[in-house]
């Protein structure tokens, strides 16, 4: 199971942002589409990094912009995290390696189209 995270515009449709290969499921070939899915088994992580209740799901409905200083946030405690815990290639694995690297990518998404709106499904 897993969050699907999109980047969307005001009309509703998800931008267009540089190739992307990560997530628990993509399409051959990457996408070009702001939308990636990140597992579940991610969920302690983001609970402990961005908000205690809704975890990654903090994220619906904001707009892009203002949530940069909490991903800032996020990625800071995980990157220090991970300079005390091995990196593993599993990537169903709750450790803060695996969960920091979408956090980049959405982090990248919200940089590019401040004024776009997270949806997570």
């Amino acid at each position: 199971m897993s969050w699907c995270v999109c980047l969307e515009d005001e009309d509703e449709k998800t931008l267009t942002v540089s190739r992307h290969y990560g997530g628990a499921t993509f399409p051959i070939g990457g996408s070009t589409k702001a939308e990636t899915h990140v597992t579940y088994n991610y969920s302690r992580i983001y609970r402990e990094v961005l908000d205690p209740r809704l975890g990654l799901a903090w994220l619906d409905s904001k707009r892009a912009g203002d949530t940069i200083e909490m991903l800032d946030n996020a990625l800071s405690a995980l990157d220090e995290q991970c300079a005390r815990c091995p990196d593993t290639p599993n990537y169903w694995d709750d450790n803060p390696w695996n969960a920091r690297k979408p956090l980049y990518l959405l982090r990248s998404w919200a940089e590019q189209y401040p004024g776009g709106i997270w949806r997570i499904r």
